[in-house]
């Protein structure tokens, strides 16, 4: 990748995030060929009972979107 998009928001219960790039991509589906770091991503968002959306197209680049939501205190 050349160019990378990082953009953050959040509110009061949530945090969302994307990361964008205009890399060769991969195909999505294929988990082994994505590598431990998506992997691990997806694991640590899981754990925070977030979510994690990953598009990818061949030449095209690669976006990862994570939401997790913030428990407020009681």
């Amino acid at each position: 990748a050349k160019n990378v998009l990082v953009a953050v928001d959040g509110s009061a219960d949530r945090v969302h995030v994307v990361v964008k790039d205009d890399g060769v991509g991969f195909e999505p589906g294929n988990r082994a060929r994505r590598g431990l770091g998506l992997i691990g991503i997806e694991e640590r968002v899981h754990a925070l009972r977030g979510n994690v959306t990953i598009r990818s197209f061949q030449n095209k680049g690669t976006t990862v979107e994570v939401e997790i939501p913030i428990e407020v205190p009681a």
